[in-house]
């Protein structure tokens, strides 16, 4: 693992705390890691991969198990996450090894981001926003400022500021009790 590439961990500290504190400076942080569970989780995950890249595996490790445990998160050590990660609901998100977070991506609960049978990774771009239960699985980018809506499965490529949705849920089937009397066909009334 290796850090070439990727902003000083002050920074990217920094970034998080404004996208999910709203503040900035040392006491703003310290609240924020005892507060703030978006904050704390990515904050955990960034102290994690900085000792990994630096050759601290066993602490690395240590607290990056930890934090899986304490947020009900997985961040693959070797996911790139840009900064200003924001986090509103951060249980249940599942960043796989291979996918790349541009700068201030947006991830509800439940959301996934992970790998096909194919092997690929997501990218997500800047300023896109992920509601709860979305999953993008694959090869496929996620352009810059696109929502994706709550429960969407993406497996394609989408746009620069698009909007994906599910269509909303349908009774398909109710049981006959639900219906009422009248709605129940007798064996008299069958043609």
């Amino acid at each position: 693992m290796s850090e070439a590439g990727r902003p000083p961990l002050r920074q990217l500290l920094a970034s998080d705390l404004a996208a999910n504190a709203g503040g900035s400076g040392w006491r703003a942080m310290a609240w924020a890691w005892l507060l703030n569970p978006g904050f704390a989780a990515i904050g955990l995950h960034r102290v994690a991969t900085h000792l990994l890249a630096r050759g601290h595996r066993r602490s690395g490790f240590l607290l990056w198990a930890f934090n899986t445990r304490r947020s009900g998160c997985h961040f693959h050590p070797d996911a790139v996450i840009g900064a200003g990660l924001f986090l509103p609901h951060p249980v249940g998100v599942v960043i796989g090894s291979g996918a790349v977070l541009a700068e201030n991506v947006c991830l509800y609960q439940g959301v996934t981001l992970g790998r096909n049978r194919k092997g690929g990774y997501p990218r997500i771009g800047t300023g896109a926003m992920l509601f709860p239960g979305s999953v993008v699985v694959g090869d496929v980018r996620v352009g810059a400022g696109a929502v994706i809506g709550a429960t969407a499965l993406v497996q394609a490529d989408v746009p620069d500021h698009a909007t994906i949705v599910v269509s909303q849920a349908q009774t398909v089937r109710l049981p006959a009790a639900a219906l009422g009397p009248d709605a129940v066909l007798g064996v008299d009334q069958v043609g």
